[in-house]
């Protein structure tokens, strides 16, 4: 009987495993590579502005989510999307940034405890972030306008306002510039104000730290706006508020499953070795 149970134990061990698969691509995840949080304008109707995400292959620092592939191949170099007619994008709500246990911090100083809410001095005290400059193994998420150019009309500046953040920390947004000055756009400690605005130009790429006082599942939600000139008088357009989501730090849930992937491979070969001997 042992051959049977060991055929039984293989057959639901398989089992998990593809149901985990399906439950990762049910879940697209933006893990590594660059990316940015973009904004585009349509002029459909009387026109809009949408924000969306535009995941960008740089070598071989690719997303390496399955779900993130067409068809599982892909160019290095390319966009990465699942529509065809706009390569690259993805909708807010369609996936999550993922701000992995690597992007850890201790000890942070004034600035950023400020920036995050965190009291006191203690050196032990940690925080999370996404770092302004590419580092292998977690997202390298800019804000952009570049698709602007592609429009007819001529842009003022666009602002990126953060209008609500959820999640059982604070979040704070700032950049380090060229004199190592620290630069805060956004701040969710203490609340949400008129002052919490990105101002980029119509054709304009940046990086900037994206920080967490917490892990755990964030909401930010973002609303851009900008003004358009074309045959006549300027007109302001607005977007809708989009909800951006990061899991900073995965649950232990999906640990445990992909020790179970594991399992169910390593019973596979283990069988097989029983086959030979």
């Amino acid at each position: 009987m042992a051959p049977v149970r060991n055929w039984f134990q293989f057959a639901v061990l398989a089992a998990v495993t593809m149901a985990t698969v399906t439950t990762a691509l049910a879940d697209p995840a933006y893990i590594a590579g660059h990316g940015d949080i973009g904004v585009a304008f349509h002029d459909e109707g009387g026109g809009s502005l949408e924000l969306h995400y535009h995941l960008i292959g740089t070598g071989t620092n690719l997303p390496t989510d399955p779900a993130l592939y067409d068809g599982g191949v892909i160019s290095l170099g390319t966009y990465i999307g699942f529509e065809p007619a706009h390569p690259g994008a993805w909708g807010a709500n369609e996936i999550k940034t993922v701000v992995p246990a690597a992007a850890e911090r201790t000890n942070p100083n004034a600035n950023i405890r400020n920036a995050l809410g965190i009291s006191g001095t203690d050196s032990t005290d940690s925080y999370w972030r996404l770092p302004q400059t590419n580092s292998a193994g977690m997202p390298f998420l800019g804000i952009a306008t570049d698709d602007l150019a592609e429009d007819a009309g001529t842009w003022s500046d666009i602002t990126f306002a953060l209008t609500a953040v959820s999640g059982p920390g604070n979040f704070a947004l700032w950049e380090i510039d060229s004199e190592s000055n620290f630069n805060l756009y956004w701040q969710s400690a203490g609340g949400l104000g008129p002052s919490d605005v990105i101002t980029l130009t119509s054709n304009q790429h940046a990086h900037f730290v994206w920080g967490f006082s917490e892990p755990g599942t964030y909401g930010l939600t973002i609303q851009a706006a900008g003004t358009r000139t074309l045959a006549g008088p300027p007109t302001l357009y607005t977007s809708s508020p989009e909800t951006f989501t990061f899991q900073v730090v995965p649950e232990p849930g999906s640990v445990i499953l992909a020790g179970i992937g594991c399992l169910g491979a390593c019973g596979g070969s283990w069988l097989r070795r029983r086959r030979r001997g």
